[in-house]
């Protein structure tokens, strides 16, 4: 086994941002330059998951995105990207409705 590159990770990202295992995954995912990460299983949806976890792995994320990685989560019931309901769903802010009708009605 090899150590984790916490040191490589802070020199290329000036952050160390890990709540959970999963972070840890998408970091090591972004510092390998990958160009294609599929998520199964990540719903973050438990108390603890959405309000602890989750913006960190949201965070790498958006980390693998702005690198031009596709990230795709096969996950329907997924809590990622704001999808708790408790706090509006899908729902896009300034537009009280979810992402497909806005797209609809935008054009």
């Amino acid at each position: 086994s090899e150590p984790f590159p916490l040191h490589k990770i802070k020199n290329k990202y000036n952050i160390l941002y890990f709540k959970s295992t999963i972070a840890y995954m998408l970091a090591y995912a972004a510092l390998e330059e990958a160009t294609e990460v599929h998520l199964y299983g990540i719903n973050q949806s438990g108390h603890i998951e959405y309000l602890w976890e989750r913006p960190a792995v949201e965070y790498w994320i958006g980390v693998l995105k702005g690198q031009g990685a596709k990230v795709v989560s096969h996950d329907k019931e997924s809590r990622l990207f704001g999808g708790r309901p408790s706090f509006g769903g899908r729902r896009l802010y300034g537009y009280e409705m979810g992402e497909t009708r806005a797209l609809r009605r935008s054009k």
